[in-house]
């Protein structure tokens, strides 16, 4: 029995360093190189758009395919998101599944069917799929919540007629997990010290988001000169500014931060390595996730797998708690609000605690 196609899809190969669509037997190239990631992302969109005509017919759920209304987003809203990869990864694994149903069809019970086919799918970055680990059920949840603004682009654009609700499952908590001194020395070493210098780039990371709470995606778009369509730093100010000055502003927002006087003396030192992004491999902006290096070498560090890029932004806020900083500072200098800092960092602030009861304790009558 012939196995099922895996439909059109990019795949990077290491013999000439060019990404290429994959679609059953063809083999087609789009032009772009290791560091071109986004570009490569464009040229598989347009070449699923050149295959594929969305028929609307009356706009009537029961006869809009999903397939047609993912397939909208991809092209005309998912490149302008905050994070267009992940947006468009999420297109790809939202269509394996849906494929030829209608709209009309998502329910609670498809929903939930969902989530229980993708988390039993391997993580796609691991070369092998036996020995990979499943995709989480945040993942599930963030690519149902693509299908939801899917479904919403398609009825603002005139395309549907009425909006179908996508059944979320419950958000898991929030990971409360965040680095030591002594295991940020050993994850540095281990990068540091990797094979050939591979995983320097994950040094200047590493500080980079210890020191100033900075998001992932913001941190690998950083750039040296002003720039309309990301963030950048002013060495001459001593500030980074974590948006570009076009870029609109959304729920995460994206507030400048000042550079500390330790980490200003690594960045003077990494501008006159690089040559456009703030974090590069060999010269190359990095457009994609970096878990791979990532993983590998917190496994050399010892670390367990819990830690995650993110845990780079916690560190940074449950350092300043426990230093005794105003919250409100530290929410300024995250782009988050104060109460986010409050219940989730609250409980790393001893200090003020004791200064309460200690009241509590001096009260008399």
């Amino acid at each position: 029995m012939p196995r099922p196609s895996k439909g059109a899809r990019l795949w990077y190969d290491t013999t000439d360093g060019r990404w290429y669509v994959r679609d059953g037997r063809l083999k087609r190239s789009t032009g772009c190189a290791h560091g071109e990631r986004e570009r490569a992302d464009q040229a598989l969109a347009q070449y699923i758009a050149t295959r594929h005509k969305p028929n609307w017919r009356d706009g009537d759920p029961a006869h809009v395919s999903i397939a047609d209304v993912l397939l909208l987003y991809w092209r005309e809203r998912a490149p302008h998101t905050e994070r267009p990869i992940m947006a468009q990864q999420a297109v790809r694994d939202l269509g394996l599944f849906w494929r030829t149903r209608k709209v009309a069809e998502i329910t609670p019970g498809t929903c939930a069917a969902y989530v229980k086919w993708r988390t039993g799918q391997p993580q796609s970055r691991y070369k092998n799929p036996k020995t990979a680990p499943r995709v989480g059920p945040a993942s599930a949840r963030r690519e149902l919540e693509t299908l939801s603004a899917a479904i919403g682009y398609a009825y603002r654009e005139r395309k549907l007629r009425y909006l179908v609700p996508v059944a979320l499952p419950q958000r898991s908590q929030p990971r409360d997990r965040w680095l030591t001194r002594s295991e940020v020395a050993r994850f540095l070493w281990a990068c540091w010290r990797s094979d050939e210098g591979r995983g320097k780039h994950l040094c200047r990371l590493i500080l980079l988001g210890l020191y100033t709470g900075t998001r992932l995606t913001a941190m690998l778009r950083l750039r040296w000169i002003p720039s309309v369509d990301a963030g950048w730093v002013d060495l001459d100010r001593g500030l980074i500014y974590r948006k570009g000055s076009k870029e609109a502003q959304t729920k995460k927002r994206r507030t400048p931060v000042p550079i500390s006087d330790r980490l200003m003396a690594h960045m003077r030192r990494w501008r006159r390595s690089s040559s456009t992004h703030v974090i590069e491999y060999y010269g190359q902006p990095i457009t994609t996730e970096v878990r791979s290096a990532w993983n590998s070498a917190r496994e050399r560090a010892g670390l367990a797998q819990d830690v995650t890029p993110h845990c780079l932004r916690h560190s940074f806020a449950s350092w300043a708690m426990q230093e005794g900083q105003p919250t409100s500072h530290i929410a300024q200098a995250m782009g988050t609000t104060e109460q986010v800092v409050i219940s989730t960092y609250g409980h790393h602030d001893p200090a003020r605690l004791r200064e309460i009861v200690n009241a509590v304790g001096r009260r008399r009558g």
